[in-house]
């Protein structure tokens, strides 16, 4: 099983292909997080220190994109786990004054991935 290192708060082993925001989740990453899970917000962004995913899904490209944020941050609803990550979450749910209780994420990225290789960063 892979390893999931969450930065300040421990390491964890984890099920391969499992969604990265829902092991932030179970483990006390404490990612916030709009809209479920749909690329769609952005609130669920992590910084890779180790183990980044040389894919991501035609949804998150696009979004991340749109906000100018392409080689800055990925967002966790749209990475499976493969392989032993370290990231740091960017929007912990602990610095928001209103904590918004959550529906039940989504087990599968939606909308349906479409993977694309990512340019190597310069």
């Amino acid at each position: 099983m892979p390893k999931l290192t969450i930065e300040n708060v421990g390491s964890f082993e984890v099920p391969k292909g499992l969604k990265l925001l829902n092991a932030l989740v179970e483990h006390g990453g404490n990612p916030r997080y709009s809209c479920d899970g749909k690329a769609k917000c952005c609130d669920c962004r992590v910084e890779f220190i180790d183990g980044e995913p040389k894919k991501m899904t035609k949804a998150e490209r696009a979004k991340l994109k749109d906000k100018d944020a392409l080689g800055k941050y990925r967002l966790s609803c749209q990475c499976l786990i493969k392989k032993d990550m370290h990231v740091r979450v960017l929007k912990s749910n602990t610095k928001s004054k209103k904590k918004k209780k959550h529906a039940d994420l989504l087990e599968k990225i939606k909308p349906k991935p479409l993977w694309v290789k990512m340019k190597k960063k310069k």
